[in-house]
């Protein structure tokens, strides 16, 4: 089977796959694949979304792997950076355990991480940090 947007229910599952885990959820005070502002928000969070797609593999016109680059980020403010390495160590377990795992009609064949990221930044007078990585899907529909 073919799916209009692979992408689109990857990003479904991933965010109810990551709610999904009660150590993570006790460390975060929310989950969000869309992030509208900092300001009101509890913290610590864990932010991800796409950073881009490719059809990595087609065959006579059909997609056979579909690939998916996400940035996943725990997101903290103030200038200790315990919690938010912490967070973006259990989320970097729980990708690397998605191998096999379906969400919907996607199967994912595998995520590795391409690149660790880690910042500080300021936004007027509150600092934040940001502990993270950019993760690489490759997901099929079989």
């Amino acid at each position: 089977m073919t799916l209009l947007n692979e992408a689109a229910e990857t990003d479904q599952g991933l965010e109810d796959y990551l709610k999904d885990d009660a150590s993570l959820t006790s460390m975060v005070t929310g989950i969000w694949s869309t992030f509208i502002g900092r300001k009101s928000e509890g913290m610590p969070i864990v932010r991800f979304f796409q950073v881009e797609t490719d059809d990595l593999m087609t065959i006579m016109g059909n997609r056979v792997w579909t690939e998916i680059v996400y940035q996943v980020e725990a997101i903290d403010r103030g200038t200790d950076t315990t919690a938010a390495r912490a967070i973006s160590q259990r989320v970097d377990q729980l990708l690397h355990l998605l191998r096999g795992e379906t969400f919907g009609h996607v199967l994912v064949e595998e995520v590795y991480r391409r690149a660790p990221l880690f910042r500080r930044e300021l936004e007027g007078d509150q600092p934040y940090i940001y502990a993270g990585a950019e993760y690489v899907f490759h997901v099929s529909t079989p």
